[in-house]
């Protein structure tokens, strides 16, 4: 074999190599979004959460038995687009407000709002705990990352505006893709009821946090990459990652807003909040629970956390 023909066979090789490569990479961006099937993460990004949090995931856990107690009304309703989306309502009594409760990426109500429902619930809080799409009872084959989640939480407070006809302010409030879900939305038409947003470490765009998985998996993402698979993801799901931000809905709000985030996050950088919180031109205020890992704020910092809310409610429920 000559030299010629060596180099070519060569060049093909790892020509092939990079495009199964690349091709490897853009499928796993993509499985990030499809419903129900988690894919690998890298223990790199893993480490992010650390091992303390963990634990204290683990002792959440066993904190959520009152919410998996408690008897609640299901509640379904549909989307813009068809879907059928379920929600569990727990109204309490002589309540001052309602909130609507958004959990985060592959999450649930139960683990994202179970350690802190109770203190909800006791400070005459009616609760609406939703499966966001693609979660849960809602139905949906692929996770939005809040591009498509905002028009839920829209649904979401136009139907909870029409059942209380007015008898009370409502707020929003969500964790992780959660708080993202709820910040997307304050830009749209939402009902003159909603009187506050609740934002606990959420991400600036769809695009930022994929790029912040993917850095872990490989230590330079590559701009293509990312652009094939939010092709794809358009022609898939239906949105593109760059189609709609957090900080895009932030500087169009005006909505008061809580921001939230632990300061040792180590899955949603804090600095996106503090992007967030910096793009935001309605009334805002800001808590940064000292050491907290990613959505532990409450957890690590409860009484800041809960004498902050009480001094949202009661500034914004008037």
């Amino acid at each position: 074999m000559n030299k010629k023909k060596a180099f070519l066979i060569a060049s093909g090789l790892i020509t092939t190599t990079a495009l199964v490569s690349t091709a490897g990479s853009v499928q796993y961006i993509h499985l990030l979004t499809q419903c129900k099937k988690l894919p690998y993460v890298p223990k790199r990004y893993l480490k992010r959460i650390g091992e303390e949090d963990m634990i204290k995931i683990n002792e959440i856990a066993a904190k959520n038995q009152w919410l998996k107690e408690q008897k609640m009304e299901k509640i379904q309703i549909q989307s813009y687009d068809g879907l059928m989306l379920t929600g569990h309502y727990l109204p309490t009594e002589n309540a001052k407000r309602t909130l609507i409760l958004v959990h985060g990426w592959h999450g649930n109500w139960i683990h994202d709002f179970g350690y802190i429902a109770e203190f909800l619930h006791n400070e005459h809080n009616n609760l609406l705990l939703i499966d966001q799409r693609c979660h849960g009872e809602s139905e949906g084959k692929y996770i939005g990352l809040g591009v498509l989640e905002r028009y839920d939480v829209l649904a979401w407070a136009d139907y909870m505006a029409k059942r209380l006809e007015g008898s009370m302010p409502l707020y929003l409030a969500g964790v992780s893709m959660g708080a993202t879900s709820v910040m997307m939305a304050s830009s749209l038409e939402l009902p003159s009821e909603v009187k506050g947003i609740i934002a606990d470490c959420g991400f600036t765009s769809p695009e930022a946090i994929v790029s912040c998985i993917m850095n872990a998996k490989r230590k330079l993402p590559g701009k293509f990459l990312i652009e094939a698979a939010s092709a794809l993801s358009k022609l898939k799901a239906g949105y593109r990652y760059n189609e709609y931000s957090t900080l895009d809905a932030v500087q169009n709000t005006h909505i008061p807003i809580l921001f939230i985030h632990g300061t040792a996050d180590r899955f949603v950088p804090m600095k996106m909040t503090l992007e967030n919180f910096d793009a935001c031109t309605s009334e805002k205020e800001l808590l940064l629970a000292e050491g907290a890992g990613h959505g532990m704020s409450y957890f690590d910092n409860t009484e800041q956390y809960e004498k902050k809310l009480r001094a949202f409610f009661e500034k914004h429920d008037k």
